[in-house]
């Protein structure tokens, strides 16, 4: 079976370069009734010379603790959430490292994307997506940053 893929955002989303100080991005507000998003994330990002990371962070900081939006995640590594505010941390707090991760995706719920990421959308989600990076230090030092979302109904 082959899944047809729409994009989303066409061209991919190119994210601004220099300081960035929010927690989120909004990078797609229209997923055109796709039941499930891919999205697809390359760049360099740090917040203190010469640490820099690319989307899937860095690996070795597994359980950083307090300096992370989403426990359990690599630090620095590229997220996302569908919905809530730009400027919210989600709904709960994400769940503690090894915590089995929920049965769907809920709404203004902080998700991995890295380097490829394909999820199904929240029920009754309109969006939009927001990407942001896994640490709360700000400002960030974005040096690229490119994100393609695409969409399907299956």
């Amino acid at each position: 079976m082959s899944i047809d893929w729409i994009f989303l955002t066409d061209p991919a989303f190119q994210g601004q370069t220099g300081a960035f100080a929010p927690l989120w991005l909004a990078v797609c507000h229209d997923f055109r009734g796709a039941t499930h998003l891919r999205v697809t994330a390359g760049g360099e990002w740090g917040s203190q010379a010469p640490t820099v990371w690319g989307p899937d962070g860095d690996i070795a900081s597994l359980g950083g603790g307090a300096t992370l939006i989403l426990a359990g995640a690599p630090l620095g590594a590229l997220i996302g959430k569908v919905g809530g505010s730009s400027a919210s941390l989600g709904p709960t707090p994400p769940p503690a490292t090894g915590s089995p991760p929920p049965a769907a995706l809920g709404q203004d719920q902080a998700f991995l994307i890295g380097g490829t990421c394909v999820f199904a959308v929240p029920a009754g989600a309109r969006g939009p997506l927001f990407i942001g990076f896994n640490t709360i230090r700000r400002p960030l030092d974005i040096r690229t940053l490119t994100v393609l979302v695409e969409g399907a109904t299956f």
